[in-house]
């Protein structure tokens, strides 16, 4: 689970009330004055809803899915992966190809688990590397829709908090007869807009630039398999799959 995503939503809502309670000039205000259920309805309801406009029911299904890996998520420890492939590169240069299919740590990748099986069937490099990439290009596309939808919705977000502003302030003209109403009336107008900020900038966008992350994190770590797999078909030393697999690491994960 990233804690991390956690921290940065609730912390973000939690400041946001504290500084609702905090009031202005050591006056304290009051949470519930900012409690709009109709406008928060518009809100949320109406940019989830948008979803299914801008894609098909089984996209928006997947979407759910895949948005959870923004909070829980398995990120690819590159320097495993490393010794894993180096390990599996002694394997076939001391037994042969065939020997990789037992030789597999039990927590290997799915994705290296495919990648060997291919290797170990006898497919020529062109074909493994094709089929790979195929896997990859797969990878990002399921990404891509579910950060299409954060983004769909942070950005329609806004939209229909100017709707329910909008909606508040025709409201609130239709009963300029009453001097008192019209306060609190432009207050409650004002939460759609508010409410549409808070939705994007503080839930939505966050978690579709942290979806972007975390794809081009693994789709990082799948070519540094590829390439692994690659070098172990072809028969090189572990020492020079260690050296290919070494530039794919950043300074501080080469020591470890």
């Amino acid at each position: 689970m990233d804690i991390a995503t956690i921290i940065g939503v609730v912390g973000a809502f939690a400041l946001l009330c504290g500084a609702i309670l905090a009031g202005h000039d050591g006056h304290a205000g009051d949470l519930s004055a900012f409690v709009d259920p109709v406008g928060l309805a518009i809100v949320v309801g109406g940019s989830l809803l948008t979803l299914f406009a801008c894609m098909p029911f089984k996209n928006v299904i997947e979407t759910i899915r895949v948005v959870m890996r923004t909070v829980i998520v398995k990120r690819p420890h590159l320097p495993t992966i490393q010794k894993q492939l180096i390990h599996l590169a002694e394997v076939a240069r001391r037994d042969g190809i065939l020997a990789l299919e037992n030789s597999l740590p039990a927590n290997a990748d799915r994705f290296l688990a495919h990648g060997i099986r291919l290797v170990v069937d006898g497919r020529d490099s062109e074909m493994v590397e094709r089929l790979l990439h195929i896997s990859i290009d797969s990878l990002e596309r399921r990404h891509m829709t579910g950060k299409i939808a954060l983004d769909a919705v942070g950005k329609y977000g806004p939209a229909y908090g100017m709707v329910g502003t909008l909606i508040g302030l025709v409201l609130m003209l239709g009963n300029l007869d009453d001097p008192d109403a019209i306060g609190p009336g432009m207050a409650v107008a004002l939460l759609g807009t508010m409410y549409g900020c808070i939705v994007s900038s503080c839930l939505f966008l966050p978690l579709a630039d942290k979806l972007a992350l975390y794809s081009h994190e693994e789709v990082h770590a799948r070519h540094m398999i590829l390439e692994g797999l690659l070098s172990i078909q072809a028969g090189d030393n572990p020492s020079i799959v260690s050296e290919k697999l070494a530039s794919y690491l950043a300074p501080r994960e080469q020591r470890e």
